[in-house]
């Protein structure tokens, strides 16, 4: 019987009863409007474990599939197949000769899915109508151009144009909005090994935010479903402590979401790719113009870092804002944001005393 259980919840009781570890795809579960805190209400007798995990999906519009030893809470494959085009209006973004529709095509081709567009052997596409573009894309595709055309709205200070519903945008990058939970003071005495669910169980609660891992990632690099860690900290913060945990192990974490921690391994963290805008007056004032400031960050984040030298990561100065947007790994935007932060204009010089 699960009574208003949170879907979290509800699905690690069922990998203690099953004897096996599950794995949220979690961009394809967000995609189907669902939370990990979702209430699962469920009433039944013999049922297996796979039965009982199929009823609480399907009314959520996921299903679980069975890959070799893992098991993945995803969409349907026809829904994860569907590509659609979509009508986006994009007059306010553009201004003539300056900012024509042509360059926020290509502006959505570099930061969104690169690989999935028909210039690198994929098969979306953009059309480009006079201020409007045809957007031929999945739904996650969608999912992502919709957000950065808001964000570049919400940068420029224009209305938005998408459901009040989503409060999860934001111009604050993930990092800064979690920073009040990561910089949770953590008491915890794991001296001998113990097993990572239970640690990180532990440090849920205390940090009231959610955890989960990704089981499939880490089986894929051999690391084995019991897996055991050790912690010993006195009120450090929770950042600091998952990293003491996770990295002798050689795993790592990145925020997935507001509130939500996926752990995972370094590799696979190393290919996800994020996108984020730093406001970037104060570094221009630094430094003397945008195009110094980009220089600036190649130089110390490393230049084979970046689509010029052949890396995964863009740049782009968005001049009617004057914001930075980055596409880039987790760990990458740590470090930018911390050196962005360090770029400070030179205080002006004391007046005189009449």
């Amino acid at each position: 019987e699960l009574p208003a259980v949170p879907l979290r919840k509800a699905v690690s009781l069922l990998e203690s009863l099953g004897g096996v570890r599950i794995t949220y795809d979690l961009e394809e579960v967000a995609l189907a409007g669902v939370s990990l805190d979702m209430p699962v209400r469920l009433k039944q007798t013999d049922l297996s474990v796979g039965e009982i995990l199929r009823q609480i999906l399907e009314p959520m519009g996921l299903v679980y599939l069975v890959e070799g030893e893992d098991v993945v809470i995803i969409r349907p494959p026809a829904a994860r197949q569907h590509w659609h085009t979509v009508r986006y209006d994009v007059s306010d973004l553009t201004d003539n000769d300056e900012n024509p529709s042509e360059q926020i095509a290509k502006l959505l081709e570099r930061f969104v899915m690169p690989e999935s567009w028909l210039t690198s052997g994929g098969r979306g596409k953009i059309e480009v109508q006079d201020e409007v573009l045809l957007v031929h894309q999945t739904d996650l595709g969608h999912r992502q151009v919709t957000e950065l055309l808001e964000k570049l709205r919400l940068a420029r200070g224009l209305p938005l144009r998408i459901e009040p519903s989503r409060k999860d945008l934001s111009l604050q990058t993930r990092f800064s909005q979690m920073r009040p939970v990561l910089d949770r003071a953590i008491t915890a005495n794991f001296g001998s090994p113990t097993p990572l669910p239970e640690i990180l169980g532990y440090l849920e609660q205390l940090a009231q935010v959610v955890i989960v891992v990704d089981w499939v990632s880490l089986r894929a690099e051999g690391h084995p479903a019991n897996l055991s860690g050790t912690l010993r900290v006195h009120q450090q913060p929770l950042a600091q402590s998952l990293s003491q945990l996770l990295e002798p192990l050689g795993l790592t974490w990145r925020i997935a979401g507001p509130g939500l921690i996926q752990v995972t391994t370094q590799k696979a963290a190393g290919m996800e790719l994020v996108i984020e805008f730093y406001p970037c007056s104060e570094a221009i004032a630094a430094l003397g113009s945008a195009q110094a400031v980009l220089e600036a960050i190649k130089d110390h984040l490393g230049r084979t870092a970046w689509e010029d030298a052949q890396g995964p990561g863009v740049l782009y100065f968005d001049a009617p804002s004057k914001y930075l947007i980055v596409l880039q790994t987790p760990t990458v935007h740590r470090e930018l944001e911390r050196f962005l932060s360090g770029l400070r204009p030179p205080n002006p010089p004391a007046t005189p005393p009449k």
